[in-house]
């Protein structure tokens, strides 16, 4: 799960709307953050670090498991939503739901938020036994699994092959 960014110019006033909880910026305010982007590129390089974040999730499990695990991702602020990306999960028909919170800082009103929302949205459709799992430490790896080669990078396997810290 992360903040998630508009993937073109035209997105930023939903996002823009989103980060506002549902009120929608001024024009002199929307024309700031757009001119932002512009000096950017148009758009920022987080969503494709995200996305290469979740590529590289998604190809040491399956290299460690393969087919045993199902990755999707969820954004606070952008589609898929976190709620879109549980609902992918249930889906495809998991058991179980660890959500790792790729946030870089730990607050209960930044990424205890995201937690919150997958928790939601999991709870009605997966009764027990079947349970939400929450990395609680903002993105830290609370699970073992995820091996930076550089910030930003790619993920690879760590010992004997398997997902985790060298």
């Amino acid at each position: 799960m992360a903040h998630g960014t508009p993937s073109t110019l035209e997105g930023i006033e939903p996002f823009y709307t989103s980060i506002r909880r549902g009120r929608p910026p001024t024009p002199e305010l929307l024309d700031e953050l757009v001119g932002r982007y512009r000096a950017i590129g148009g758009t920022s390089p987080l969503t494709e670090r995200t996305r290469s974040q979740v590529d590289g999730l998604t190809d040491a499990l399956d290299a460690a498991a393969p087919g045993r695990f199902v990755v999707r991702y969820g954004a606070k602020y952008t589609r898929p939503t976190i709620e879109e990306g549980v609902a992918a999960l249930v889906a495809a028909g998991v058991g179980r739901v660890i959500g790792v919170v790729l946030t870089p800082h730990q607050s209960s009103l930044g990424s205890g938020e995201y937690i919150r929302r997958a928790e939601a949205a999991a709870r009605p459709a997966m009764p027990p036994p079947i349970t939400a799992t929450m990395g609680r430490d903002g993105g830290a790896d609370p699970f073992g699994v995820l091996t930076p080669v550089r910030p930003g990078g790619p993920l690879r396997p760590g010992p004997r092959g398997r997902p985790g810290r060298r």
